[in-house]
């Protein structure tokens, strides 16, 4: 762009950002987040039924349960690109129908295995889509204030896991919490597709944006692949984390299903606490390395504190503190793109594509790693979760320094 399309550009970025019509964006897009999380962590609310009742071990467990961050290791790429050409709109659409077909597939097949597999892999690509786009959507309506956007985001992603933990305390039955997940997932879809917007009729954003030319610059910014692979360790260990950590409570510690669920609920809960102050604290900050370098071992350190160092009386207050160092890595990482020279929101799909494959593929792997390598010793499974969490320091101390929004 020359100087002035450039200015122009900046004047309609800042009418967007100031409107009001970006709250209902950020709140359409923060209950589709919300869903999509609740109906992967009801099969771990619910491990303890499902598994005898599909007669399967703790690898097919966690084969089941990250069925839906398979699919986005197949769609994020493209649905990246495509919401770079099209508009995140039509993509997210899209992907949640898809997600609609898998949530019914899963109340009609409660005791079939391989089923439930395809239910949730489907499931998994609404989930892909809003992934993908989530920097893009954001990015657009919120400007230079993405990160905090994004904070708000990733605390309804807690939300979403925290409510899913808790569910099984009120509602018992499978059938009951599946059938009310997917009656909430077709009302929120129906809104999106009525009142979801890629940006304001002024934009210049989307258009002249190449498919080709959008992926290409985003493969090239070793930037983002940095990103990429820090997001894919935090996020794979949180994920372990937050999967095993009710049977754990079950199995090692004693206790009984519903205290178990709440337990893990409340780490969760906490983590929209640290979705939250996360983007403050970035801000006191103004340099992303030294901000992610603390909150990368903080967050291994207090996995390992809290499994560890604790007993029943103490652990509330531990795994509390967990949830919010932990989740205080993701907002922040996730939104950085958008500050990229060679990104900022033009190719905000195409890089939020390649962070989503590359976060979600390691997110499928490495818990099922982890899974078949520890067996049934949850001692062993913590340990390999701390180790994970802190290895998402690494490439933050390649990333060259980024200021945080102006």
């Amino acid at each position: 762009m020359d100087g002035e399309a450039c200015e122009v550009a900046h004047k309609v970025e800042q009418k967007r950002a100031s409107s009001g019509y970006r709250w209902l964006i950020l709140l359409l897009t923060c209950g589709l987040c919300f869903l999509g999380n609740f109906m992967q962590y009801q099969v771990a609310a619910y491990a303890t039924v499902i598994m005898p009742q599909m007669n399967i071990d703790p690898v097919g467990f966690s084969s089941l349960f990250l069925a839906p961050m398979l699919a986005a290791v197949f769609f994020s790429l493209p649905f990246g690109s495509l919401g770079d050409r099209l508009g995140p709109k039509v993509v997210i659409l899209g992907g949640f129908c898809v997600s609609l077909v898998g949530g019914a597939i899963r109340i009609f097949t409660l005791s079939n295995y391989p089923a439930q597999l395809v239910s949730m892999f489907c499931i998994g690509v609404g989930m892909a889509a809003l992934t993908a786009n989530n920097a893009k959507t954001l990015g657009l309506w919120f400007a230079d204030k993405t990160d905090v956007a994004m904070g708000i985001y990733y605390a309804a992603t807690c939300f979403g896991i925290a409510a899913a933990q808790a569910s099984s305390a009120f509602m018992s039955s499978v059938l009951m919490g599946y059938t009310v997940a997917e009656a909430l997932l077709v009302v929120l879809t129906i809104f999106w597709g009525l009142f979801g917007k890629n940006v304001q009729h002024d934009s210049l954003i989307p258009d002249g944006v190449e498919h080709d030319q959008a992926l290409l610059t985003a493969f090239r910014s070793r930037n983002v692949w940095l990103c990429a692979i820090c997001a894919a360790f935090s996020l794979a260990a949180t994920t372990a984390f937050s999967g095993v950590l009710p049977q754990a409570l079950e199995l090692v510690r004693g206790t009984d299903a519903s205290t178990a669920g709440e337990m893990a609920a409340l780490t969760t809960a906490a983590g929209i606490i640290g979705c939250l102050i996360a983007p403050i604290l970035y801000g006191k900050c103004r340099l992303a390395r030294p901000y992610l370098v603390i909150v990368g071992l903080l967050g291994s350190i207090s996995i390992a504190v809290a499994w560890f160092a604790s007993g029943l009386k103490s652990m509330g207050v531990l795994l509390a503190v967990c949830g919010i160092v932990t989740s205080m890595m993701g907002p922040v990482v996730q939104a950085l793109p958008v500050s990229f020279v060679e990104i900022g929101t033009r190719y905000a799909g195409s890089a939020g594509g390649i962070m989503a494959e590359v976060s979600l593929l390691g997110s499928y792997m490495l818990p099922i790693g982890i899974a078949a390598i520890s067996g049934s010793d949850y001692d062993k499974q913590m340990m390999l979760i701390t180790l994970l969490y802190g290895l998402s320091v690494l490439p933050v101390l390649i990333v060259p320094e980024v200021k945080h929004f102006k």
